[in-house]
């Protein structure tokens, strides 16, 4: 497997932290973890990672989906997004979708919910039916 990088971008430090962990756990290097999106555009804009874990309430003045979007200006095809978020309600949905992201997934999001999420991303896993159960997903655009 080819190590991949990965933004995560989570206003809730145990989450983040969790996050961290396994990432690093699949063998991807986490280039930073913060907790607004103001840096969040800053370090994807540095760095270029091929993953962003995106939150969609952040601390700050921009939400998730505002940073989605102003990264996508910027880098344009240069990195991912997904959400990893606890809203999944329609107008979130649609926003997240209208955002350019790739998808939006639920949390919790436990170990065997992200090493699928990462699996699906890095290693282009087509079967949508073998996504843990648990793991509440919509999935926007293919990888």
């Amino acid at each position: 497997m080819t190590e991949g990088s990965v933004l995560i971008v989570e206003d809730a430090v145990v989450i983040a932290e969790h996050l961290k962990m396994l990432v690093e756990l699949q063998g991807h290097k986490v280039i930073g973890v913060v907790d607004n999106g103001e840096e969040a555009i800053e370090l994807a804009i540095e760095h270029r990672p091929d993953l962003i874990l995106m939150d969609i309430k952040l601390l700050g003045e921009l939400d998730g989906i505002q940073t989605t979007r102003r990264i996508y200006e910027r880098l344009k095809g240069e990195t991912s997004i997904v959400y990893v978020t606890a809203y999944g309600d329609k107008k979130t949905v649609r926003q997240a979708r209208d955002s350019g992201a790739l998808a939006l997934f639920t949390k919790p999001v436990r170990r065997h919910a992200l090493d699928w999420i990462l699996q699906w991303y890095f290693q282009g896993v087509k079967d949508l039916d073998s996504k843990p159960s648990s793991l509440q997903a919509w999935f926007f655009r293919d990888v």
